[in-house]
């Protein structure tokens, strides 16, 4: 994928505020946008970094998931100073602190797992790609956790598609969190990264490190788990979780991370009393009423990971915990990007969710589509309509049965999924009422029992 560097100097375009902290040679920068005010994080790279800075670029400019920085551009930094000359590698502020900040001396065992849930999330996803994506360097500095216990993927410079590991020449992985095989020449695969994920859960567990220095110390790490958690099976099961993610061998890890996130949920239901945590976020699970909510879009490049993250940030705005005061009390929202409508992706997405929404365009050619997806749906269902201007959207509805009609809304333009302009806020307002209604429809019908 041919990426060029912005041609625009760094100054012109953004205005530095403080370091925040490492990452890259020369540090992150906190800078403000000066088109529309956004904050941004500025990854920096001195002139010889150049291949690095383009091949983070690279990565981060395909990725599309809540968890991850949003990739704005590559711009060069000119001026000579404490900034540069070099490269600034520009993404999404994301308000967080290090994990290493929220671990301390360890974690409650229901939290330090719900966190692993997120992050398989995020790894199932970089996993799952058309070119799947290793992160590499999985460890507590490159995993931000914001007010919400939301948990946020950063600093992809050792991150490489898994069909080219095997040429890498040189690799950079966090001593105590890398895999192994990470050290050694040939390909690699998932499970170096799942290997850091069993390290990092022992680490939110205890506040440190296992000793993997040799297969013999995988008993004392099975111990020391049972022993940090009160429940004696939900440890058992932990524990033997976290040992097989740590074998030294890959293909005995025997995981992938959707398998490792559906056996982490068992554990954390045992853990909570049997009420497995649905949606696996730590923050919804805290909250009194929770309605998950379900996106997917009637075909690729429409815009449903954009409209997911949007809404969810808009939502996450609006009080603590996400939550938005409506006629039934307070409701946690929280959307999840169910991909392109297929007949699996539709199903599976009724049973996990409460409400569903279907993101279409709103050209002619695109009714056919339109019309497929909304036949798999609901009558409950809610519609978004993206790619268009008011004309256009009031065109397309009149052709819809008054019942759908009632139940669509034109999707703003939005620049940047985490800026809290008018129009996404109005929006995002209105998409809640529209849940909220059909919530207080599934209720009147008994086809909702919370």
């Amino acid at each position: 994928m041919y990426l060029p560097v912005e041609e625009c100097d760094f100054f012109s375009a953004y205005e530095p505020l403080r370091r925040m902290g490492h990452g890259g040679r020369n540090g992150v920068l906190l800078a403000r946008r000066k088109t529309d005010r956004v904050l941004c994080a500025v990854k920096l790279f001195a002139e010889e970094d150049r291949a690095a800075a383009i091949h983070e670029a690279r990565i981060l400019n395909g990725l599309y998931h809540p968890a991850i920085p949003v990739f704005y551009g590559l711009t060069p930094i000119r001026r000579r100073g404490p900034y540069g000359p070099g490269y600034g590698l520009v993404m999404s502020f994301i308000p967080g602190v290090p994990l290493s900040t929220a671990v301390g001396d360890g974690l409650t065992p229901d939290t330090a797992v719900s966190y692993a849930m997120q992050l398989c999330e995020v790894l199932a996803y970089l996993h799952g790609l058309p070119e799947p994506v290793l992160h590499l360097d999985l460890q507590p500095q490159n995993i931000l956790v914001n007010e919400y216990g939301r948990l946020f993927l950063v600093d992809f410079g050792s991150s490489d598609s898994s069909s080219t590991t095997a040429s890498a020449t040189e690799r950079f992985g966090t001593p105590d969190f890398a895999a192994p095989e990470i050290y050694r020449p040939g390909r690699l695969d998932a499970g170096a990264d799942l290997y850091s994920v069993g390290m990092l859960l022992y680490y939110m567990l205890t506040g440190a490190t296992a000793d993997m220095s040799s297969p013999i110390m995988l008993g004392t790490c099975f111990e020391e788990i049972c022993r940090r958690v009160s429940d004696r099976e939900a440890g058992e099961m932990l524990a033997e979780i976290i040992c097989r993610l740590l074998y030294p061998t890959p293909f005995l890890r025997c995981y992938d991370a959707k398998t490792l996130n559906h056996r982490l949920d068992r554990v954390l239901s045992r853990l909570r009393g049997g009420v497995s945590k649905q949606p696996a976020t730590e923050a919804a699970a805290r909250d009194p009423r929770i309605v998950n909510v379900g996106i997917c879009g009637v075909s690729a490049g429409i815009g449903v990971t954009h409209v997911a993250l949007t809404l969810n940030e808009a939502f996450r705005r609006k009080t603590n915990d996400g939550r938005i005061a409506g006629n039934r009390g307070e409701c946690n929202l929280h959307v999840t990007d169910y991909g392109v409508a297929s007949p699996d992706g539709v199903r599976r997405m009724c049973e996990q969710t409460d409400c569903q929404i279907l993101l279409s365009g709103m050209q002619t050619w695109q009714r056919s589509a339109y019309r497929a997806a909304a036949s798999m749906l609901p009558d409950s269902a809610i519609f978004l309509f993206n790619f268009g201007d008011g004309k256009m959207f009031r065109g397309f509805v009149s052709n819809l049965a008054e019942p759908e009609a009632k139940r669509s809304l034109r999707v703003p333009y939005i620049s940047d999924p985490y800026y809290a302009s008018s129009d996404v806020e109005s929006f995002a307002s209105d998409v809640y009422s529209m849940v909220l209604r059909s919530q207080m429809h599934l209720e009147n019908e008994g086809r909702l029992y919370r």
